[in-house]
């Protein structure tokens, strides 16, 4: 994979979820609990996915400053701001991982939930 394809990618994982706001803005846009349950678990995974994204891309930027192929633009070296930048990507991948944990215990309780006949819905809300 190219790195032109790989920012192809991401860019299309940016505009879904640009496109998921705008969608899920509409009350009526799931149908019953098993679709946001569905929707939450991918979500979950796509969270879940990060840290090792995030990790690799860590792993790439101190590979070429390893292999003298980055210089920074401050007057310094970029060491500093490549280890600045690993920092924040491992923070990232922390967050993210505590993300998918979290959508996944949502999904959890999401599991439970059912549609109702509209005509019980309001007597049995609760």
């Amino acid at each position: 994979m190219t790195g032109g394809h790989a920012l192809e990618l991401a860019e299309r994982a940016a505009e879904a979820v640009r496109e998921l706001n705008h969608r899920t803005r509409d009350p009526g846009v799931f149908t019953a609990p098993a679709e946001l349950y569905r929707l939450v678990g991918e979500l979950a995974v796509l969270a879940g996915g990060l840290p090792q994204l995030l990790g690799q891309l860590d792993r790439w930027l101190r590979a070429e400053h390893d292999a003298g192929r980055i210089r920074a633009d401050t007057g310094t070296g970029p060491g500093g701001i490549v280890a600045a930048s690993g920092a924040e990507l491992a923070d990232a991948g922390g967050a993210a991982h505590d993300l998918a944990r979290v959508l996944a215990a949502a999904q959890q309780h999401l599991a439970h939930l059912g549609g109702t006949e509209p005509d019980r819905a309001i007597s049995e809300r609760g």
